[in-house]
């Protein structure tokens, strides 16, 4: 799991304001009509990186026309940031879990970030056990020159949202030990329980479904910020 940190959702292009989901063609033969995208403002760049240019992304479903741009994205990954991701130094997607990814179908839910026509990451929910609502495994794959620009926790919040929409009440994510940044960006949504085998944390992070605790789904931990303050 490759995730980064803090960020906004922005409606940065006219007529949208903050936070407001803005529709879009659905993407390139995919099977989810009139999907519904948001814009993300990221930091416009990394300390002691050069901008990609703006900042504006586009968030939206994955769809099996994407194939192309994330395998080009996969190659523009250093090989540091797939072994974060896979846990090995794979040359490529693994056929099956991208295929799936990109079907459109319950059991594994995709989205993808866009930079103009560029796919620039891929985060997915894909369920534990098929068939069953127990529990679903997150991942999160982002390109070097969008990491550390607030994108991973936008993406994560997107799959939380989608988790509590299927009533999922635990999240399940696999890291490298020395990733322990990470679990700063899952603790706030539930509690963490963790094992370790050799180079690997696996963390359970429970939920409150939806309705619980008076939580609507896609309830993120700055709500309760903003309503406080």
């Amino acid at each position: 799991m490759s995730v980064v940190a803090a960020g906004r959702l922005a409606g940065s292009r006219s007529g949208t304001t903050p936070g407001d989901p803005v529709r879009y063609p659905p993407a390139p033969s995919s099977s989810i009509p009139d999907a519904e995208l948001v814009i993300v403002e990221v930091a416009s760049s990394a300390p002691g990186a050069a901008a990609p240019g703006s900042r504006d992304l586009l968030v939206r479903p994955a769809g099996p026309g994407d194939r192309a741009a994330l395998e080009a994205m996969f190659g523009r990954c250093t090989p540091q940031t797939i072994y974060r991701r896979f846990h090995g130094q794979v040359k490529a997607f693994p056929r099956a879990y991208l295929t799936e990814a990109l079907a459109g179908v319950p059991a594994h839910f995709a989205l993808v970030a866009c930079h103009g026509p560029r796919v620039v990451a891929l985060a997915s929910l894909r369920l534990a056990e098929p068939g069953s609502r127990e529990a679903a495994e997150l991942g999160i794959l982002i390109e070097d020159d969008w990491q550390r620009r607030g994108l991973g926790r936008e993406l994560l919040a997107g799959l939380i949202a989608r988790a509590d929409s299927l009533g999922l009440p635990e999240l399940q994510a696999q890291m490298l030990t020395e990733q322990d940044w990470i679990m700063g960006l899952l603790s706030p949504y539930g509690e963490c329980a963790s094992a370790f085998s050799p180079g690997i944390r696996e963390v359970r992070l429970r939920r409150a479904i939806p309705g619980e605790h008076g939580l609507p789904a896609g309830h993120r931990p700055e709500d309760e910020r903003t309503q406080d303050a």
